[in-house]
């Protein structure tokens, strides 16, 4: 159980502080210490590979729900939308992207300017 990463987050955090990782950032309001509580047996979940594996799934259709905006409303390509929410191959991020959309981002890009089916899931 990571109990020193909680009671050094507790000591490093004031009431509505900010912590920020890479990609996410998280609000934490200290109400109490049931929440610490909370924290701690969170953390020992996410140490659990089958506990760990949908939250790796989620970020990555946090990434490709991102970068799909990115390539509507910024007009980037989308290699360069993959490069922004943190893929480091085009070719990984177009697989994913039409694994999870059912069609290559440009492709799912044209059919949604042209006022196709809007949802992330077809």
């Amino acid at each position: 159980m990571p109990e020193g990463i909680v009671a050094r987050l507790a000591a490093e955090i004031s009431p509505g502080a900010r912590i920020c990782t890479n990609r996410q950032c998280l609000m934490i309001e200290l109400l109490d210490d049931g929440l610490l509580d909370a924290l701690a047996r969170l953390l020992g979940l996410l140490q659990t590979p089958e506990l760990r594996e949908p939250l790796i799934e989620q970020e990555i259709i946090v990434r490709l729900l991102e970068a799909r905006q990115l390539m509507l409303n910024k007009s980037l390509d989308a290699a360069t939308a993959g490069l922004q929410v943190g893929y480091e191959s085009p070719s990984q991020f177009n697989r994913e992207y039409a694994r999870f959309f059912g069609e290559p981002p440009l492709r799912d890009i044209k059919r949604l300017r042209a006022g196709g089916e809007p949802d992330a899931l077809r």
